[in-house]
């Protein structure tokens, strides 16, 4: 990252029209995005009048993902890092947010405030809970990223550490600590976590994803189905 430029991102508009790089012009309104330092020396300069402004970022080595070009449904609010990958159908919801260079599963739901650390790769149909933290590769270093393999839930507020990897369909309880690897279909509780016992068919039908909230478009069916 030493020779990575930081940016600065963000958008604003002043009044009048100013011929600069960077700008959209209306009738009476010059619109700048990009570099908000480079834009603000120029308001300066031209003495303008700022009638709007919203930074993305300052001082950052990454800026944010193009949301619209995502095959997930991304709910307001959510924090999504350049160089994530989300894949079909997956789901952020408000508060998360997911560092640069994580991947995100098929049908995989990252819930409210959740964090999941930069180069994560978390496979498909997997839940993690609200305000759940998956660890990442940057601070603390760490060589190797956190996998979670498919079908796997981490109830809320739950840790995992860096460099841990979840076997496929494990369960991980809500408040749990996990700072080793986790069996395939092992159930976890406490700080540090503990496998209580194997993932069974009861736990199957409880922890169903609800496939309908994976879509990114819904009709009036949906609020019909839902509220009977």
């Amino acid at each position: 990252m030493k020779n990575k430029q930081f940016t600065n991102k963000g958008i604003m508009i002043v009044k009048g029209i100013l011929q600069e790089d960077e700008t959209v012009h209306g009738k009476d309104f010059t619109l700048f995005y990009g570099d908000m330092r480079k834009a603000k020396e120029t308001i300066r300069k031209k003495q303008a009048v700022i009638l709007y402004e919203q930074v993305e970022c300052v001082h950052s080595f990454f800026g944010l993902l193009d949301k619209l070009s995502q095959p997930a449904r991304i709910e307001y609010g959510a924090v999504i890092r350049e160089g994530v990958r989300l894949k079909e159908d997956a789901v952020i919801l408000m508060g998360a947010i997911v560092n640069k260079d994580a991947m995100i599963g098929k049908r995989t739901m990252i819930d409210m405030n959740a964090v999941i650390g930069s180069g994560a790769q978390i496979g498909d149909d997997v839940h993690v809970g609200a305000g759940a933290v998956i660890a990442g590769m940057m601070e603390p270093a760490c060589t190797t990223p956190v996998i979670i393999e498919d079908g796997v839930f981490i109830g809320a507020n739950a840790v995992v550490a860096e460099g841990v990897r979840i076997g496929h369909h494990a369960i991980i309880g809500a408040g749990s600590v996990v700072l080793h690897d986790v069996e395939a279909r092992a159930v976890m509780i406490k700080a540090p976590a503990e496998k209580i016992r194997e993932r069974t068919v009861d736990d199957e039908q409880r922890l169903c994803i609800n496939q309908t909230l994976r879509k990114k478009e819904v009709g009036d069916h949906f609020f019909d189905e839902t509220m009977d």
